[in-house]
């Protein structure tokens, strides 16, 4: 883990255990969306909660989501909180190499905040740039997922999308006969 990233993450935990933050006793099930894009297209993928709304008596004060992504097929650009569930929260993300052999990369992102998060939706939208092949699927899986920072994980369904790369549409120039 990069120093930047601890910092913030410890700034995120400070924030969100200024309430006492207890265990989250609801299994909440999380589904990474599907997309499909052309090469060199940015295309978004939500990150979100499919079991239900977050009620202010499920306690949920912050989440971490770690995301395993294949960088040969789709590269992030950026994390995107606005007009969902991290809205208006501290908020921190990170990349990082698992292996410097491996292709696969985890994407981090972690929300905080002093009351409970209550809604259904998205956690957060993930911007990637398309830099596959036609046909390839660049995969996003979770590896880890936490609410409440330092309790354990929830049981519940995650479910894993990705990115398919579309072929590009060719461009076809008006052939002139000259007449």
């Amino acid at each position: 883990m990069t120093r930047m990233f601890k910092a913030a993450m410890t700034l995120v935990v400070a924030t969100a255990t200024l309430s006492v933050a207890k265990p989250v006793e609801v299994p909440i099930n999380l589904e990474v969306g599907q997309a499909q894009g052309e090469y060199d297209e940015v295309v978004r993928v939500p990150v979100a909660i499919t079991s239900g709304p977050l009620v202010h008596a499920d306690g949920v004060l912050s989440y971490q989501i770690f995301l395993q992504i294949d960088r040969t097929v789709i590269d992030p650009v950026a994390v995107v909180y606005d007009g969902t569930l991290g809205d208006g929260r501290q908020r921190s993300s990170n990349i990082s190499v698992m292996a410097e052999d491996s292709e696969l990369d985890i994407l981090r992102f972690a929300v905080a905040g002093n009351d409970s998060m209550e809604g259904a939706g998205p956690l957060a939208y993930l911007d990637f740039r398309v830099v596959g092949e036609p046909g390839d699927f660049g995969a996003i899986s979770f590896s880890e997922v936490k609410f409440n920072e330092e309790n354990p994980p929830l049981s519940g369904v995650f479910v894993d999308g990705g990115v398919t790369v579309s072929n590009a549409s060719p461009v076809v120039a008006p052939e002139f006969t000259g007449q």
